[in-house]
Parts: structure tokens; C-alpha cells; sequence
């Protein structure tokens, strides 16, 4: 079953959201293979909504937003709210590598107490939390 929906066309991105998304590209390092700012073609944008996690550990509580970004040679899914990046060749690729991080975070923020986190990393549990469930 496909869960993504997305619409192709050009998007309205509210004021606060555009400036949270430059702050997502202007401190995102670790989205192998991106070159910010270096001969990057202007993408494709996308809005679309991932609706699972393709996991049989945790469950969204509700569908997800996320940006997708269409490149020549790359695909990437991005969630700004935890400064979040998956890639691949195709779309279904990207999602699935954000799911990914999304599931890696989670059980790697699971058993630290709220007090031992930063100050990001707090916010991106507190989103999990509002975000994600255990399955039963």
C-alpha cells in the first residue's frame, strides 16, 4: 500500500516556515553527499505525507508532512522539525532513508533521561513524543 500523497505543484511556504527551513540548510552537515550552496540545481519541491514508519516497534500517531526535494541525481525527504534527511535515487528511496533516521533517533534519544539532553536534542524528543508510539 502506498502511503505517501503528493502534490506537484507550486506550494505556499508561510513566512516562519521558510525561515526554518534556511536555518535547517544553513546548519545541516550530515546529509551525505549534499553540497550546499556548490553548483546544486534549484529542485523540485514537493509537500507530501508519510502516513507510517514501516515498522513494527514504533507507529506515527498521525500522518507527517515532510518536504521532498527533487534533484537530477537525487532525491531528498526532508523533516525540518528534526532536522531530519534522507536520500536516494528515487522518491519511495528517500522516504524509506528518512524513516530510517526517524527510527534511529528514536530508540537512540529511548533510554536517555530529558535532563542529559541538549538543548536540540530535547526539542527533538519532545517532538517524538508528540509525533511517535510504541506499538502494542
Amino acid at each position: 500500500m502506498n502511503d505517501i500523497n503528493a502534490t506537484n505543484q507550486a506550494v505556499f511556504i508561510p513566512r516562519r516556515l521558510m525561515e526554518d527551513y534556511t536555518l535547517f540548510w544553513s546548519t545541516i552537515s550530515f546529509c551525505q553527499g549534499v553540497r550546499i550552496g556548490q553548483d546544486m540545481m534549484t529542485p523540485e519541491v514537493m509537500t507530501m505525507t508519510i502516513s507510517n514508519l514501516s515498522s513494527t516497534k514504533y507507529k506515527l500517531k498521525a500522518p507527517v508532512n515532510i518536504i521532498l526535494e527533487k534533484y537530477v541525481d537525487e532525491v531528498l525527504a526532508l523533516l525540518p522539525d528534526l532536522t531530519l534527511c534522507g536520500e536516494g535515487l528515487s522518491v519511495q528511496e528517500a522516504i524509506e532513508d528518512l524513516k530510517a533516521d526517524i527510527l534511529d533517533l528514536l530508540d537512540d534519544l529511548e533510554d536517555i533521561p530529558e535532563s542529559d539532553l541538549g538543548m536540540a536534542p530535547k526539542l527533538w524528543k519532545q517532538s517524538l513524543d508528540l509525533m511517535v508510539e510504541k506499538c502494542q
